[in-house]
């Protein structure tokens, strides 16, 4: 399970959880639907030498297995960069999510050209 202010490297790039919510509220319409808001941003750094393209699209939430659909109501920080060396980018991503999720992660795949997928136990 990530934590606030970890680092992970990951294919060249070097991500840093900044904030985690799993249950956000501010500044958005109440939900009454059995789900909430997730919200998750993070600081990408690219550390090889040829550029880079991420995106917030790059990312696919799941609760208990099942995909969750984003939240673009609160995209405020960038939601897509190309990172030269030592560039880095703050993104964030949001999720609506049914309430009574056991499990919650994030897939993160930047690359077409492999399957390969970082994934982030959120809960």
């Amino acid at each position: 399970t990530i934590q606030i202010g970890q680092s992970i490297e990951y294919n060249g790039l070097n991500i840093v959880i900044n904030e985690l919510d799993l249950n956000y509220t501010k500044d958005m319409p109440e939900l009454n639907d059995g789900t909430k808001y997730i919200y998750l941003t993070f600081t990408i750094t690219n550390t090889t030498e040829n550029d880079i393209f991420v995106s917030i699209y790059d990312f696919d939430c799941y609760a208990d297995n099942a995909y969750c659909e984003p939240n673009f109501h609160i995209y405020h920080k960038s939601t897509s960069a190309t990172l030269s060396k030592d560039r880095n980018a703050l993104l964030c991503v949001s999720y609506y999510v049914p309430i009574d999720s056991k499990e919650i992660e994030l897939e993160f795949e930047y690359s077409i050209w492999s399957d390969e997928k970082l994934i982030l136990k959120l809960q």
